[in-house]
């Protein structure tokens, strides 16, 4: 194995290094249109679309279409109500589409209970009272009156 000995101009041996770009280039700015569709394949309309490191945000239209601005991979993240949250980066959208599928909320059992008013039975007395009254009471006859 033969090894290979590197010299300058002046005998000088030269060890190759690697310097830091001097210049670091942002990233190029990306756009493009993605659709948001249920699990059968229909656009869902009013999906909020919007950057994880904030700054942008938008919603789709009635075809389930937003457009995307982005810097480098950028993540997003989509959301809905009734739908799962997603969140996938610029490149991860594949063809264009993400598919927000049904989320299940499984909710503890409610019950209600109400509290019997303190005056019901107050109330019950006062009610038959009032209509033993009507029921029992002297019918009058009318006066008969000369004109």
């Amino acid at each position: 194995m033969t090894k290979l000995k590197q010299h300058g101009c002046n005998g000088q041996k030269i060890i190759p290094i690697s310097l830091p770009p001097v210049f670091d280039l942002p990233p190029a700015p990306l756009s493009g249109q993605v659709r948001v569709i249920n699990g059968f394949g229909d656009p869902l309309e009013g999906v909020h679309v919007q950057k994880t490191s904030g700054g942008f945000a938008t919603i789709t239209n009635q075809n389930g279409v937003a457009q995307l601005e982005a810097m480098g991979n950028e993540s997003f993240m989509f959301s809905h109500i009734g739908k799962e949250t997603r969140t996938l980066a610029f490149n991860d959208i594949s063809g264009g589409e993400v598919v927000l599928e049904d989320e299940l909320n499984m909710l503890d059992e409610v019950v209600i209970t109400a509290k019997k008013p303190k005056y019901q039975k107050v109330w019950l007395a006062a009610g038959a009272v009032a209509l033993g009254l009507l029921l029992f009471r002297k019918k009058k006859e009318p006066k008969k009156v000369n004109l």
